[in-house]
């Protein structure tokens, strides 16, 4: 099975606490050996926007390993990248339209691969693996990224 919790938006200390009970709570009834989690914010970032942040690596980051999360998710970074922190992938995933594609500052010590174009990520799940792949709007694979489980 899998389980997966979406965090909403924290900009303080004040909004990470409730958010980070809530989400222990969560995976610590979870017996799925697939947890992924979205977020809007990055955990890790090399966008130029929001980039990484110390604040969500802190509180979450602890979490991710006690409960054994498997991926993690990101937008509000306007463009396509995997990272890869203490064994768990990170995507950013937020060039999928709307407001422009931003550039990529210097990629963040946990990047795989960073572009600042158009696209969305692509992904297969199978008992033993997570495939992944960034796309660019012409259809095109840019960067692929495999996980055993």
């Amino acid at each position: 099975g899998i389980n997966a919790e979406y965090m909403g938006d924290f900009y303080s200390h004040y909004k990470i606490t409730p958010q980070v009970d809530w989400l222990e709570g969560e995976l610590r009834k979870s017996r799925a050996p697939w947890k992924f989690i979205i977020t809007h914010r990055p955990v890790f970032s090399s966008g130029d926007k929001h980039g990484s942040s110390l604040h969500m690596q802190t509180a979450l980051m602890p979490l991710f390993r006690k409960h054994n999360v498997t991926a993690v998710w990101s937008g509000d970074d306007h463009h396509l990248e995997v990272l890869m922190a203490q064994g768990i992938p990170y995507f950013i995933t937020g060039a999928g339209g709307g407001q422009s594609v931003r550039k990529i500052r210097k990629p963040a010590r946990a990047s795989l691969f960073a572009t600042g174009v158009y696209g969305f990520t692509f992904h297969t799940l199978n008992t033993t693996h997570l495939q992944s792949w960034l796309v660019n709007t012409s259809g095109l694979p840019v960067f692929h990224h495999s996980l055993r489980r």
